[in-house]
């Protein structure tokens, strides 16, 4: 099944109809205890991520901060963080 969002997914889960691979912090501000965490052989799945913006055109403040931020992180390892 394909769902739009990441409540249509918990609310699913919720339901009884199955489970789901999602992120860790789509599940931050719901009960602790309200859904189990498997533990399973090959995840987290690490994912690489890109920053791209418009050629030519001038960032704002904010954009220029965030991106000189970004570039301002340790690159030192590839692994994972753990949760």
């Amino acid at each position: 099944m394909e769902l739009g969002s990441n409540e249509a997914l918990k609310q699913t889960i919720l339901g009884g109809l199955g489970l789901s691979v999602m992120s860790h912090h789509a599940l931050a501000l719901n009960a602790a205890d309200q859904f189990a965490i498997l533990q399973a052989e090959g995840f987290p799945i690490c994912r690489q991520w890109y920053v791209v913006y418009p050629r030519g055109r001038e960032r704002s403040v904010v954009a220029r901060t965030f991106l000189d931020f970004l570039l301002t992180q340790d690159r030192g390892t590839n692994a994972c963080p753990t949760f």
